[in-house]
């Protein structure tokens, strides 16, 4: 699998506050509660009921409708994914995806359309499901092909993004153990973006990303350095190689209508390439370089602009 050093770092959604601001607004948050109709507290369910001081140490809540979704452990199935309605006693475990005692850690990735996905499994190869709240509305996430989507394995972060009323998602096909992209819609019904050759080891996949019309990511062979950039229309007979080069760079993002992305340039600089993905190739835009100046190394996508980060690696 690809080095987890090969993710983009996304925008960091806060800005830098002094700690006195941080606490004022804790504060203010805190006193504001009873003032936002909040009632007084209440267990729902004791769901760790052993002596001692343990707790079912609930986290990663979101509302699904009329319904809480968190994940949390008990003696008998680990650290699961449960549902409830909020009335006392009403809570309900949603899968057992790591079956006995074991846990499987799920984590909340996204919502469509009403419905919450999730990686959920063993560590080493969690798979994506999707659920509304109940048990009844809870599965596993399966290609037309009927592999499941193993996101997130190992130290790898989960890889989706919308685009239009679908996810467009990056992992692993648990049935050829080769990264793949799919579709996946609000019924948990995925699509696979491309046929013959699945990605196998040596060549990866990264860059994942969309803009109004298309999906667009990127391959490399680890050992030969060969990259390409891909795009989709979000079928598998519109998705094509449009740009191929030698040592793509992590940095990838997507605005408006175009895709960026950062691929090695001559004499060991880095060029930034643009593209609608149309056509065939891409526009370069700036060169970098060469080294210790380095090229695009994040990228934050505007509604018309990307903004990203470069500059001399000497002065850090």
């Amino acid at each position: 699998m690809r080095e987890s050093s090969r993710r983009a770092h996304g925008p960091h959604p806060f800005r830098r506050m002094s700690g006195p601001a941080l606490i004022l607004v804790c504060a203010l948050h805190l006193l504001s509660a009873p003032l936002a109709g909040i009632g007084p507290q209440r267990i729902v369910a004791d769901l760790n009921l052993t002596t001692g001081p343990r707790g079912s140490h609930p986290t990663e809540f979101h509302r699904v409708g009329n319904r809480v979704v968190f994940a949390a452990s008990d003696p008998n199935y680990g650290l699961e994914l449960r549902g409830t309605d909020r009335t006392p006693g009403e809570v309900v475990l949603l899968a057992d995806a790591n079956p006995g005692t074991a846990s499987s850690s799920p984590r909340l990735l996204g919502e469509l359309d009403g419905a919450l996905f999730y990686s959920s499994g063993p560590v080493e190869v969690p798979t994506l499901w999707r659920t509304d709240g109940t048990p009844e509305g809870t599965r596993q996430v399966r290609d037309d092909r009927g592999a499941a989507l193993i996101v997130g394995w190992y130290a790898h972060e989960p890889s989706l993004v919308r685009w239009r009323d679908l996810l467009a998602v990056e992992g692993v096909d648990a049935t050829a153990f080769a990264e793949a992209v799919w579709t996946v819609d609000a019924e948990g019904r995925a699509t696979r973006l491309h046929g013959e050759p699945i990605f196998d080891y040596p060549v990866h996949l990264f860059g994942l990303a969309a803009t109004r019309d298309r999906i667009f990511f990127q391959t490399e062979d680890a050992e030969t350095h060969e990259f390409a950039v891909w795009t989709s229309d979000g079928s598998a007979a519109g998705t094509r190689s449009l740009f191929e080069g030698r040592q793509g760079r992590t940095a990838a993002g997507a605005s408006g209508e175009h895709y960026f992305f950062t691929a090695a340039g001559a004499g060991g600089s880095d060029v930034l390439y643009a593209t609608d993905g149309r056509g065939s190739g891409a526009v370069a835009l700036a060169e970098f370089g060469p080294y210790p100046e380095v090229g695009p190394t994040w990228f934050a996508a505007g509604p018309t602009r990307v903004y990203f980060l470069a500059g001399n690696a000497a002065d850090d």
